[in-house]
């Protein structure tokens, strides 16, 4: 089992700077990668632990992630994200893994 705390993930531009987007006030702000996988694992979740653990990876908790609750991830990130977030979030990640 291994604890990841996805809020720590920084998504980086081009530019190598935090990649910024623009919040409902106009305010640019830090893509908030925790945010979008656990919002996106949520609503897209297979099975209902699938669904709890992006509910807490969205509030920014701590999860406690089983070799396959981190392959379903793995599998989600690398097919629900665009090339330049994976880029910066896969070296973080594995980071985090080891």
């Amino acid at each position: 089992m291994k604890k990841i705390d996805f809020s720590k993930i920084v998504v980086k531009g081009i530019d190598g700077k935090p990649y910024e987007v623009t919040d409902k006030a106009g305010v640019k702000v830090p893509y908030d990668f925790a945010k979008a996988l656990g919002n996106g694992l949520f609503y897209c979740g297979k099975d209902l632990h699938i669904s709890e653990l992006g509910q807490k990876i969205y509030h920014h908790e701590e999860v406690e992630l089983t070799d396959e609750d981190l392959k379903i991830i793995r599998k989600f990130i690398d097919t629900g994200f665009a090339p330049f977030i994976l880029l910066s979030v896969n070296p973080q990640l594995e980071e985090m893994i080891k």
